[in-house]
């Protein structure tokens, strides 16, 4: 949430310019989801259920997991030659 606050771009905004849409899309769902969670005065979560934002980090580690395995199985294939 730190990496979305100010003008608001965060790091959607270079995924998204680079065609990673749904690694855009879930950044931006896991920054929203981590700041909506407000605290009172004694920094204590006013909505201590963890389930929203434990779902959203689980989407994007798991898109992240699937991607970084795409890029080593890309990186082992030879190109197709026509």
């Amino acid at each position: 949430a730190e990496a979305a606050r100010g003008d608001g771009a965060g790091p959607a905004g270079p995924l998204r310019r680079a065609g990673f849409t749904t690694a855009a899309a879930l950044a931006a769902a896991l920054a929203d989801e981590s700041d909506r969670r407000g605290r009172d005065a004694f920094g204590r979560l006013t909505d201590p259920d963890p389930d929203r934002y434990a779902w959203a980090w689980l989407a994007a580690t798991v898109h992240l997991a699937a991607a970084e395995r795409e890029l080593i199985r890309s990186s082992w294939t030879a190109p197709a030659v026509g």
